[in-house]
């Protein structure tokens, strides 16, 4: 073979041996440029599910709604459910059933039936009336619980009787009610409304009875008169203790009805710890049925509790 054909097949091997470099040269750079594209995409997508995790932290921290499609696609758990006042709710084996009397004050005979119950009610009592401070002592000494069932304007125009707090009072006259009206029941370490549907829904009004309340370290139970109310919210900025009604049990006088109002706070109190009922010294049959329904509270592991007992509760859970 001649020297120049030699030549001219060395030259292309060493051609195609560079080609094929190239190409290997090329497709190593295209991996590269790859794996270097999938990891920015990645850092930039853990970068946004970090910034959207902490938003939704933040959410959730400070008791914002988080957007349903957000939840889902960070697979967030929801937030725990909480009680009144932002208390989180942590049911017990036992749970507790809160029965407050309202509208003691009117009569003393009225609320003997009441007094006279070895197990715990707590009774609310009207201030200024006839009987209002008698009630109150005479609860003290038999170890009954006591609130002031404190008059508040309702959205009807009733009267809600002496010492009423109205919406477009001066803070200065609301306080002073209070002061009166704390006065006139003496022991009471909380209050519920009475009527109020108006003034429980009036978020002026309601400031400036939970600031006062903070300040006499004293509790609130919503009645709940109306769904309007926004006595929580004013609650929670003041910190004060807050609880409201579950059932009103003799809205009516029928004893099957009074029974049946029991029982559905006993069912509600299984569920969630605990429940809040009102009944009226205009009811004593109320006592009567609470008798009979003693082995109903023993099988559900229900009992007659405080408010105070609720406040304690959560304070050991906070």
């Amino acid at each position: 073979m001649s020297k120049k054909k030699r030549t001219s097949r060395q030259t292309v091997r060493l051609r195609n041996t560079l080609i094929l470099l190239i190409l290997i040269l090329g497709c190593l750079i295209l991996v590269l440029l790859i794996v270097s594209q999938g990891k920015r995409s990645a850092s930039a997508l853990h970068t946004a599910s970090g910034e959207t995790g902490a938003k939704l932290n933040s959410n959730l921290k400070y008791g914002k709604q988080v957007p349903e499609e957000t939840e889902k696609k960070f697979n967030t758990a929801p937030a725990e459910s909480s009680s009144p006042a932002g208390r989180k709710e942590h049911p017990k084996p036992g749970a507790k059933l809160v029965l407050i009397i309202d509208d003691a004050g009117y009569s003393m005979k009225q609320a003997e039936p009441f007094l006279k119950y070895p197990g715990k009610l707590t009774l609310s009592i009207l201030p200024e009336l006839p009987f209002s401070r008698e009630i109150a002592e005479e609860a003290k000494k038999v170890g009954r619980d006591i609130i002031l069932h404190c008059p508040m304007e309702p959205v009807h125009e009733e009267n809600p009787g002496p010492n009423a707090i109205y919406t477009g009072q001066s803070r200065e006259m609301i306080r002073k009610l209070l002061d009166d009206n704390f006065n006139s029941v003496p022991g009471a370490e909380g209050t519920n409304n009475h009527m109020g549907s108006r003034a429980t829904s009036d978020i002026k009004t309601m400031d400036i009875v939970m600031q006062y309340l903070s300040e006499k370290k004293k509790f609130f139970i919503d009645s709940k008169t109306t769904v309007r109310s926004v006595a929580e919210k004013a609650a929670l900025k003041y910190k004060v203790p807050y609880f409201s009604r579950d059932v009103f049990i003799d809205n009516s006088p029928e004893d099957e009805k009074i029974r049946d109002g029991i029982l559905k706070g006993i069912a509600i109190a299984e569920r969630k710890g605990y429940a809040i009922l009102i009944g009226h010294v205009k009811s004593p049959q109320i006592i009567e049925i609470l008798n009979s329904l003693s082995g109903v509270f023993k099988e559900k592991r229900t009992r007659l509790a405080t408010v105070d007992e609720l406040i304690s509760a959560f304070k050991g859970k906070e």
